[in-house]
C-alpha cells in the first residue's frame, strides 16, 4: 500500500498483514508492519522502519518526512 502524502518525489510503501508466527493468536492486532522506499532507478527498495500493529496503528509520518530529509540531501 502506498503512503500519499508524506515526502514528494519519493515511492514510500507500507506492507500490512506481515504475519509472525511468534505473534499468532493475539487477533487482529497480531501483524507486523513495515515501510520502505521503492528507488526505481537503483531497482531497489530502502527499509525504513518496522512496527508491531498492536503498540501503535499507523507508521511514524515524522520520522519518515526526517529520512525524506536525510535521503534528499544525499542526492
Amino acid at each position: 500500500m502506498e503512503i500519499p502524502e508524506v515526502c514528494k518525489g519519493f515511492h514510500l510503501y507500507k506492507v500490512l498483514k506481515f504475519a509472525c508466527k511468534s505473534l499468532k493468536g493475539r487477533g487482529v492486532n497480531s501483524g507486523i508492519r513495515f515501510t520502505y522506499e521503492y528507488v526505481a532507478e537503483e531497482s531497489k527498495a530502502v527499509f525504513i522502519e518496522i512496527y508491531f500493529k498492536g503498540d501503535k496503528e499507523n507508521e511514524d509520518r515524522e520520522g519518515i518526512k526526517r529520512y525524506c530529509k536525510f535521503r534528499h540531501g544525499e542526492k
